[in-house]
């Protein structure tokens, strides 16, 4: 809605603490000097939390520079690269937006209960894959506990369905492994470390 020039001179009347740097968001600047991208938006707003929730428009890229993209429930928090993340803290922190009990096929299809309970089913799995993309990014000690914590998140996501859960879990016991790749204890399966300390 702030691509509307009315919607953001109303939102700038009652949200005097959003700082809006133009008139509207313009996903080509170039186009109207008065116009600003989703990067000058969060750029003018560090001191507050700005989140994104159900999606992020594809037209204007310009913030993936300079923010990051932090899970939290159906939404998402924007937050500076350069902020530190600690994961372990992270995923505590929001456990609770995650604890949707509605079961999963309860509404008729085509209604917007159904659109918005899928939603909130989708969202108890992007803490785990967020995790686990972070760990892709890593190498050895860092990466393993990525991994395990990720790989815990899913186990404590309590009544997920089969299509959410979408292969990740298979059944059967699952080994352990140490960072240099050896299963602990034969293959038994321990209780995971907690992650501590940030990356």
């Amino acid at each position: 809605m702030m691509t509307y020039g009315w919607y953001v001179a109303k939102l700038r009347r009652h949200l005097p603490g959003v700082n809006f740097p133009g008139r509207l968001w313009n996903l080509d600047p170039a186009e109207d000097s008065d116009g600003f991208t989703i990067e000058r938006f969060l750029q003018h707003n560090t001191h507050r939390p700005v989140f994104a929730c159900i999606g992020l428009s594809e037209g204007d890229p310009s913030w993936e520079r300079t923010f990051s993209r932090w899970p939290w429930g159906v939404c998402e928090q924007l937050v500076p690269v350069t902020r530190r993340l600690h994961p372990e803290e992270w995923a505590r922190s929001t456990q609770r937006l995650y604890d949707w009990r509605q079961p999963h096929d309860s509404f008729p299809l085509g209604s917007w209960e159904r659109v918005a309970n899928e939603e909130m089913w989708q969202a108890r799995m992007k803490m785990p894959f967020f995790l686990f993309d972070l760990a892709e990014r890593l190498e050895g000690i860092g990466q393993t506990r990525l991994y395990e914590l990720s790989y815990d998140t899913v186990l404590t996501a309590q009544s997920l369905s089969p299509e959410e859960l979408g292969g990740v879990l298979r059944p059967g016991p699952t080994p352990q492994l140490r960072a240099d790749g050896r299963p602990v204890g034969g293959g038994v399966v321990e209780e995971p470390r907690r992650l501590e300390g940030g990356l």
